[in-house]
């Protein structure tokens, strides 16, 4: 089929019917970490389309419109291609479906692959960029020109003095030449793509299970929730999460932050817990505790202001 056939497309057609049934041994996949080469005609499908789309029909779309286009197209499957409207997802359905027929896959590894340039945009948001996964793809797949190559460059160098990255990390940023990765961030670099691939049952049974080492991802994972408004499921988690805090104060103050704006209320609570641990805080000078408890309270204060 050719990727300039929407006509045919469009007539009664959902992309489900390009995809085989799940099998046992496929839903046992948890991501595509390790995997891409695999999955490269579907991967570059979209991370092309992405880049594509940017640089010669609309530089003004962020991150975030990419994530929400992503997330309608993995929901929607089995509606008919009519249903999709954005002009981004309109250009990709000939491609995705001329992708899928030339390399047939089944529902769960689409959604893989979705779930795949999803953690990959997420693992760019640090960069402070709206912009910073797709001005990336553009880079790493060649569309820039030779002028643009450079100015991305520099501002990737600039980049890294602001964060005080490493000469060695800011050429992986730039993929000058490979860095050998330690067995320890192989493996953390693994979790975070089968994290992302959870449902919200599994994330939230996982971090229940194994916070606070895994801090980090439960605190991704609540920024999204305040991102997408879900202030119920924030809730539950933070609750069951914090059970294992112990007593650490600073887990219950950065969970109170969270809140802040959502539910001074709540916040307040983990505020309290946060107060009621300083003193048990280990390796702590006096000093350090007493700026802590200033700071809590402070943040204390900052919550009755908000429930006046």
């Amino acid at each position: 089929m050719s990727s300039n056939d929407t006509d045919h497309l469009k007539a009664g057609v959902s992309l489900s019917d390009f995809l085989k049934p799940d099998t046992p041994e496929v839903k046992q996949i948890r991501s595509l970490q390790d995997n891409e080469a695999e999955y490269s005609e579907h991967l570059g499908t979209i991370e092309g389309g992405i880049a594509l789309y940017y640089h010669e029909h609309d530089n003004t779309i962020t991150d975030k419109e990419i994530i929400s286009i992503l997330r309608d197209i993995k929901m929607n499957l089995d509606k008919d291609v009519s249903y999709f409207s954005h002009p981004f997802e309109i250009l990709m359905l000939g491609p995705l479906v001329d992708a899928l027929e030339k390399k047939p896959i089944t529902f769960h590894e689409f959604k893989l692959v979705i779930d795949y340039i999803l953690w990959s945009i997420d693992n760019r948001s640090w960069m402070g960029d709206k912009q910073a996964y797709i001005k990336w793809i553009c880079y790493f797949l060649g569309v820039y020109t030779a002028k643009e190559e450079k100015q991305y460059e520099e501002r990737m160098e600039k980049l890294g003095k602001k964060m005080h990255l490493s000469d060695e990390d800011v050429d992986q940023l730039l993929m000058r030449g490979e860095r050998e990765f330690t067995e320890d961030e192989i493996e953390k670099t693994r979790l975070q793509s089968e994290f992302f691939a959870m449902d919200a049952d599994e994330k939230l049974n996982f971090l229940a299970e194994n916070s606070p080492e895994h801090f980090d991802l439960f605190a991704v994972y609540l920024l999204e929730l305040k991102e997408r408004r879900e202030l119920e499921l924030m809730k539950i988690l933070a609750k069951r999460v914090s059970k294992k805090f112990g007593d650490d104060p600073e887990l219950y103050l950065h969970v109170a932050i969270f809140f802040m704006d959502e539910d001074p209320n709540i916040a307040k609570s983990y505020l309290a817990k946060a107060l009621s641990k300083v003193e048990l805080l280990e390796g702590a000078q006096e000093q350090e505790k007493k700026s802590l408890e200033i700071k809590i309270k402070k943040l204390i204060r900052g919550c009755d202001r908000k429930n006046k």
